[in-house]
């Protein structure tokens, strides 16, 4: 089937650019959160959660739990998962959401999740702008979905939601909406081995796109940017699989 790589219109200043594949995609409740569903309840003890809280959602999974962090007061996310590490039993540690909406917290530090494990991430909070290359250690393995609506800042050493996703190997998805990054930086998933959609949008300050940020994602479906994109860097959307006949 044909497959291509173009740059999107120009809207009110705003660069789109997207890769799509004509590929018919069937999924199943099953194999979107994966695996058999199974009858998980919350733990017995709800105040070990505190100042979070354990959910089952009847209105979207009735069968899946999620831990939820809301509110504005300050929350030791690293304290609150170490407790939960040592209290809860080996079958009360799985996750489908971690859904963090506390506006205080303002990064995400390493192995912040002990040995707590999530299907999916979301971060949601008005002063959340860095992530540990090691935020995701402990549920790297398990996660598939990464969503941030969050004023992410640019990459620094070690803290660099980029380099945090190269590790969570079994990703297919990302989503980072309403950023302040001004660049995808080089190499930044190059060689993901996972990830099949890729949306990066409502980012304004997002303008330049580094060599080899996206190259040889050789499961990518999609990748969605919305920026003022001015520079993009040699290769950054070399994908073995995907042509490029229509120049960016």
């Amino acid at each position: 089937m044909a497959q291509s790589l173009k740059k999107g219109r120009q809207i009110d200043g705003t660069t789109t650019i997207t890769i799509n594949h004509d590929k018919l995609l069937i999924v199943t409740l099953l194999t979107l959160f994966g695996g058999i569903i199974a009858d998980y309840k919350c733990p017995p003890n709800p105040d070990i959660f505190l100042p979070c809280e354990c959910l089952v959602d009847p209105g979207i999974l009735p069968f899946y739990r999620s831990i939820y962090c809301k509110g504005d007061q300050p929350i030791n996310l690293t304290a609150l998962f170490q407790r939960l590490s040592h209290e809860l039993k080996a079958d009360e540690k799985d996750y489908l959401f971690f859904m963090q909406f506390n506006d205080a917290v303002d990064v995400l530090p390493a192995n912040v999740f002990a040995d707590i494990t999530f299907q999916n991430v979301e971060l949601d909070g008005k002063k959340l702008t860095k992530v540990h290359r090691l935020a995701l250690n402990g549920t790297q393995d398990t996660l598939k979905n990464l969503y941030t609506h969050s004023p992410l800042v640019d990459g620094d050493g070690d803290w660099d939601v980029f380099k945090a996703i190269n590790l969570a190997a079994n990703l297919y998805y990302i989503n980072l909406a309403y950023t302040n990054l001004t660049k995808i930086p080089d190499n930044a998933l190059q060689s993901h081995p996972s990830l099949q959609r890729i949306d990066i949008a409502l980012s304004p300050s997002l303008t330049s796109i580094g060599s080899n940020a996206f190259k040889n994602l050789t499961k990518v479906e999609s990748i969605r940017i919305e920026g003022y994109v001015k520079d993009i860097g040699d290769e950054a959307f070399a994908v073995s699989h995907v042509s490029t006949d229509q120049p960016l």
